[in-house]
């Protein structure tokens, strides 16, 4: 686990063109106090003119430094054309700084620069306007302008650590194939900033020395339908419509952060090929403006530089939580689910997926964890129903659970995972993935755990899931890991250790279940494997069954799960510090701006993905899975006294059910506990799946669940009318009981 030293912030005006050398010599820089401990100067350009160096007063570390902060990027048939300068003029008032010059191009255009550079609250804020003055727009089509920035310290990419949230984790080691930003030779990695759950990015190098990072304020991002940009395509659009930048890095010839307004995105793209360029008229008076701001800071290493950082922009820019609608969701989601379980196959369960908007089931395929949830659904429905004293809707609940403990069970204590069709056939080339297999079980064992708490303990659900465990110690490897997945027979279809959390949670509870310590070792063990496997970084993998072993949120949270399972089992400190890492890594996969979305559907038109989460790195797909982790970051917060978690806690149970329908919320569905399964948004237009999965519903459903046996209710707001004493005591309590 990184620990955060005592911060120390720098407030930095930094940057550099792509074709100018950086120098360390400060001597030449011009110096004047910007702020106690900082020395904000002005220094010759090698393209003329003026550039400016932040210092340390202490002792003269150069911070970051822009030799020529002017950088034009102009279309000229089908190439941009870089051409960059120093400022003319740079004037002081206190501790801000104005600089003004112009970029003419080999064509014969003028883009006149006015930057404001402003010392607010710990940061630098550049206010940047460019105006159009001569316009060559028979050769130049378009422009666009940047701002690069770098630490004054050399090096290729390699060096550094990288982190652009939702899409980079320090190094590419987890990205898959063709990743935005994946590959450390290419010289531009620039990414549209709809891609990201907060539009900044940050940079440090590994042997040391000050985080940089660099973030559009204010953002607003929009292109007009009048536009007749197709922002689906790769094409080289030109629009005074387009209000985005990109974001990311280049290093020629050297490493620097980099916006670039509006966006270029490449030399990778999800749009297919390299580059996916917008850019601005070429017409005299035509002007573009925005904001960036602009801070260093000094941190012991990268995970806590990348924490800090997040908290940071999540503290000015996230979302305020609205009132909690968890009762409603919760009510929905439990309707939903009960209206649907039927014998599609003689056997009772939920349908594969569901039409949206219509409501109609149209496969029959049940699996038990992971994507189907199955198991888990039933748990709910019977928790739903003897809670209720609805005893249809209890036996509609045990009987997916009487399904899954009477039919899929194999004689090594594996359990079958996923069964097609109305003339049911089981899939024998799925294997055991130990997510899908982990998760099932969980739903078993919480109805296990119900029934025996009820006095009516089922000895063949108890037999049932002693078998998976005994499986999981006796194929547990020598260093406390688990394998990905296994066949059938019990050999090993995956090798790979990524997926070692998954069962944490279940192998503790069952040492609840049956008081058979060899479950909490199993999982001790897997613990220490797990958290040294993963020490030193901030990017957990391998989360799911079918997108194996890339950086991906649901890491993060299974992460989550394993290490809040292993303190509520041990109380050892050691655990929730191992929780807390991962919770601070999961939370930068939520979406905490947002962008009106050119759509007629009310769910995502105004504010966009706010409140979801991106899905995983190698695309830009967001989805409500976080969810899950909603009761887990509260109950963080009362273990921790840390007010963070609190507030992703309630985003997550107010805005981010926007999207699912209940009373209250009419998003044109068929049926209330409706929320698609996923939706693409980065485009500005959404591009989703118009389909319901039951995983969807659960993960609003259980942490809601867990909320009410924790407090009394799935209302956060009401639980927080409970003294705090109270609701540490009973979040303490909960961990303990069977």
């Amino acid at each position: 686990m990184s620990t955060p030293l005592t911060r120390r912030t720098f407030l930095a005006v930094s940057g550099t063109a792509a074709a100018a050398a950086l120098t360390t010599d400060t001597a030449a820089a011009a110096s004047g106090a910007a702020a106690p401990g900082l020395k904000l100067g002005t220094e010759p350009s090698p393209n003329g003119g003026h550039g400016i160096v932040i210092t340390e007063a202490s002792s003269g570390r150069v911070l970051a430094r822009q030799q020529a902060p002017l950088q034009i990027l102009a279309k000229v048939g089908d190439s941009p054309v870089d051409t960059s300068a120093g400022y003319d003029h740079v004037t002081r008032s206190g501790d801000s700084l104005v600089g003004t010059g112009t970029v003419a191009t080999a064509a014969g255009s003028r883009y006149r620069f006015t930057d404001r550079w402003t010392l607010e609250a710990g940061a630098v804020l550049l206010r940047r306007e460019v105006r159009v003055d001569k316009a060559a727009d028979s050769l130049e089509m378009g422009f666009n302008s940047r701002l690069a920035l770098g630490t004054g310290q050399d090096g290729r990419l390699d060096k550094y650590d990288l982190f652009i949230p939702g899409v980079r984790y320090g190094d590419p080691a987890g990205l898959p194939g063709g990743a935005l930003t994946g590959s450390d030779t290419d010289d531009y990695g620039y990414v549209r900033s709809m891609r990201l759950t907060l539009p900044f990015v940050a940079l440090r190098r590994r042997d040391g020395g000050p985080t940089l990072t660099l973030s559009h304020d204010d953002a607003r991002p929009r292109t007009d339908r009048q536009g007749y940009v197709n922002e689906r395509s790769s094409s080289w659009w030109i629009s005074d419509s387009i209000q985005y930048a990109s974001l990311g890095f280049h290093q020629v010839p050297r490493t620097e952060l980099a916006l670039v307004y509006p966006a270029f995105e490449g030399q990778r793209t999800y749009l297919g090929g390299q580059w996916a360029r917008r850019s601005h008229p070429v017409r005299e008076g035509f002007t573009h403006s925005y904001t960036v701001r602009i801070t260093l800071g000094e941190h012991e290493h990268f995970p806590s530089a990348a924490a800090a950082v997040w908290r940071d922009h999540w503290a000015r820019s996230g979302p305020k939580p609205q009132a909690a609608t968890g009762s409603q969701v919760h009510a929905a989601g439990i309707g939903l689910l009960a209206g649907l379980v039927k014998p599609y196959n003689g056997f009772a369960g939920l349908p594969f997926r569901v039409r949206l908007p219509s409501g109609q089931p149209d496969a029959v395929s049940y699996v038990m964890g992971f994507i189907g949830q199955q198991a888990p659904a039933g748990y709910q429905l019977l928790r739903a129903g003897l809670l209720k004293g609805d005893r249809d809707l209890a036996d509609r609940g045990r009987s997916i659970i009487d399904f899954w403990v009477g039919e899929s069970a194999l004689p090594n204590g594996l359990p079958k995972l996923w069964i097609d069709g109305h003339q049911p056939h089981w899939r024998e080339w799925y294997p055991a993935y130990l997510r899908v297999a982990a998760d099932g079980m969980d739903g078993v064992l919480d109805a296990a755990r119900l029934m025996r708490r009820g006095g009516e303990p089922q000895q063949a659900w108890e037999r049932y899931l002693t078998a998976f465990a005994g499986f999981l110690v006796e194929h547990q490897n020598a260093d406390g890991s688990f394998y990905r997945a296994y066949n059938w027979d019990g050999s090993v279809n995956s090798d790979a250790k990524t997926n070692t959390s998954h069962p944490i949670r279940f192998l503790t509870n069952m040492r609840r279940l049956t008081g058979d310590e060899r479950y909490l070792n199993a999982a001790l063990r897997a613990g220490d494997y797990y958290s040294r496997s993963t020490a030193g970084q901030f990017r957990f993998v391998g989360g799911t069954a079918d997108n194996p072993n890339v950086v991906d949120k649901e890491g993060g949270g299974m992460a989550m799960n394993a290490f809040l399972a292993l303190y509520d089992a041990t109380r050892d400190d050691r655990w929730l510090t191992e929780a807390r890492r991962a919770a601070d890594y999961t939370a930068t996969w939520l979406m905490g701006w947002s962008w009106q979305v050119d759509t007629p559907r009310r769910a995502y038109r105004e504010l966009g993905g706010l409140g979801l989460s991106l899905i995983a790195t190698g695309h830009s797909g967001l989805d409500n899975w976080l969810s899950y982790q909603s009761c887990n970051f509260y109950r963080l917060f009362l273990f921790t006294d840390d007010d963070y978690y609190r507030a992703i806690a309630r985003t997550l149970m107010s805005i981010g059910l926007r999207t699912t329908q209940f009373n209250g919320n009419d998003l044109g569905y068929a049926k209330n506990g409706l929320v698609e399964e996923a939706i693409g948004l980065s485009n500005l237009v959404a591009e989703g799946t118009n389909v319901w999965l039951p995983w969807s519903s659960v993960a609003q459903v259980e942490p809601l669940s867990q909320l009410e046996d924790i407090f009394g209710s799935t209302d956060l707001d009401r639980v927080e009318h409970m003294p705090l004493a109270e609701r540490k005591q009973r979040n303490t309590a909960f961990g303990q009981r069977l």
